[in-house]
């Protein structure tokens, strides 16, 4: 920005600015948390043998006590290709962990294999409340 317009934009207006073109791009976190469960019920439908687990609990956010806002404590899934696969991976699984600490702090946990071929394969996914 300073070189081509000769501004120099404050990092609260760069950042301001970065959420809002994300909330155009993703829509707002709220909605992009609801997708959430639609997307696993959809991943469900047209995958059958993939699993989906999660726990849920009502908003009690800023005094907001609509139990029609659900909160997702915690998610796990696995598909069917890795599910299957897993019967030719060496017996050694890892677990790997990002946070993510934005609007929501959770934590994403992914649990990976190694074949034969010292391949990583992708087992499952989880994803936790760190409050």
């Amino acid at each position: 920005m300073l070189q081509h317009f000769g501004y120099i934009v404050t990092y609260k207006k760069t950042w301001t600015t970065k959420q809002k073109a994300l909330e155009i791009a993703f829509e707002s976190w709220e909605e992009s948390y609801i997708y959430l469960l639609i997307w696993m019920t959809t991943t469900q439908h047209f995958v059958p043998s993939t699993i989906v687990k999660y726990k849920t609990s009502n908003s009690m956010e800023d005094g907001d006590d609509d139990s029609s806002k659900v909160i997702i404590n915690r998610v796990f899934w696995a598909f069917k290709p890795c599910i299957k696969g897993f019967q030719y991976y060496k017996p050694i699984v890892k677990v790997d962990d990002i946070f993510l600490t934005r609007k929501y702090y959770v934590t994403l946990l992914t649990i990976s294999g190694q074949d034969g071929s010292q391949n990583l394969f992708l087992l499952a996914f989880v994803i936790i409340d760190c409050h």
